[in-house]
């Protein structure tokens, strides 16, 4: 799957932000959830005109970071 540089950079952003949440195996695990959201918001886009796939990006980045919350609500995030 194609992705584009934004989306990349976003999910990298996405776990710098995670950091230290993440145990063994979760990166994996965060990107099969990527990979999913992706297939699911081709196309779409928010009622700003934002890819669906970018807002769901910054809400993962939030909750990871600004939250601290840990992979389970990253995953449901993205």
């Amino acid at each position: 799957m194609t992705e584009s540089p934004k989306i990349n950079s976003a999910y990298r952003t996405l776990l710098k932000s995670a950091g230290n949440t993440l145990g063994p195996g979760d990166t994996r695990k965060i990107r099969r959830a990527l990979e999913m959201a992706i297939e699911a918001c081709t196309g779409k886009s928010i009622l700003t005109g934002k890819p669906e796939i970018e807002h769901a990006l910054s809400v993962a980045s939030i909750v990871a970071g600004e939250m601290g919350l840990g992979t389970t609500a990253i995953i449901t995030a993205l």
